[in-house]
């Protein structure tokens, strides 16, 4: 198998990277994607405080979103968001491991470290923060420059952190 590094759309990766970067500056993203691991002080997830050990604002900012099949359900607490989000228009400059998350962990996060992408909106543009799962593999598409990415809604039970508490959509 080849190196996508040394393919046609390897060589011109960055030059799609500087063109998507015009998007984000001429105000037509409204969101901006970032990849975030955050530990509990317990021994799994949920248990204990929660503290954000690292996170990775995703650029050029990506393509979202936000699915039309956006729906509510009743939960114990209220209405709980249920849909789905897709990100286009990711760099191929990151790894697929990235992605999914597990690039310091070899694969497999602690049972204390969850991994998370939350979707914030731009300053003046309104609107939550919205915090997702991986709704399957990140797909790396040669043809288009980019990485494909399907995210839904977080479990809603997942206790969050007081960083964005009052902002923050499951």
């Amino acid at each position: 198998m080849t190196d996508w590094t040394t393919s046609l759309a390897g060589s011109i990766s960055g030059v799609a990277d500087d063109v998507r970067e015009l998007a984000s500056e001429l105000g037509a993203r409204a969101h901006t994607a970032h990849l975030v691991w955050q530990r509990w002080s317990g021994d799994s997830r949920g248990d204990g405080s929660p503290q954000i050990e690292r996170e990775v604002e995703l650029t050029p900012t990506p393509k979202i979103s936000l699915a039309g099949s956006t729906r509510y359900r009743r939960g114990p607490g209220g209405s709980v968001r249920e849909g789905d989000a897709f990100l286009g228009e990711v760099s191929l400059r990151y790894s697929p491991d990235l992605l999914r998350g597990e690039d310091l962990y070899r694969g497999r996060l602690p049972a204390n470290v969850e991994f998370f992408y939350e979707l914030r909106p731009v300053p003046g543009s309104g609107g939550a923060v919205l915090r997702m799962s991986l709704a399957g593999e990140p797909v790396r598409d040669h043809e288009r420059v980019e990485y494909r990415i399907d995210l839904q809604h977080r479990n809603p039970d997942t206790p969050m952190d007081g960083r964005t508490a009052a902002s923050v959509v499951y």
